[in-house]
Order: structure tokens, then sequence, then C-alpha cells
């Protein structure tokens, strides 16, 4: 769910470059604020690999910050 909303937002024609890095930035903090204590495994995997996704689109907008963001891969 979290992927396809990832690559809508980088496909965005009418969004400025900011303006989908801070999209994508919020899905990300939406992804992270929806886990909890309780929240499984599987869950926090599913949270890892879209967050990741979301990195991967980030760097291609701008390569320096989203090399920042990746680094701890």
């Amino acid at each position: 769910m979290y992927r396809e909303k990832a690559d809508k937002i980088a496909n965005y024609k009418s969004y400025s470059n900011r303006k989908k890095i801070d999209a994508l930035l919020e899905l990300n903090a939406t992804i992270y604020t929806n886990l909890g204590t309780d929240s499984t495994k599987q869950e926090r995997y599913t949270a890892e690999v879209s967050s990741r996704h979301i990195y991967k689109h980030i760097k291609k907008i701008d390569e320096s910050f989203g090399s920042l963001l990746l680094r701890g891969e």
C-alpha cells in the first residue's frame, strides 16, 4: 500500500522536487507512526522495506540527500 503511494508521489508532474521529497518523507513518517509495541516482526520488516523503497525514490530526485538516507543500509 505504501509503496504504491510512494510510486504515485514520485511520478507527480505538478509537484516540485522539494514538494515530492516532503511528501515522501511524510509518508515514511506515517509508516513508522503506525508501528507500535505490539507490531509483529513481519510488520516491522515490511515497514523497513517500504522505507528503503521511499528513500530510493528520494535518491532519484536528490542524489546527495538520498545517499545520506540510505547510508544506514
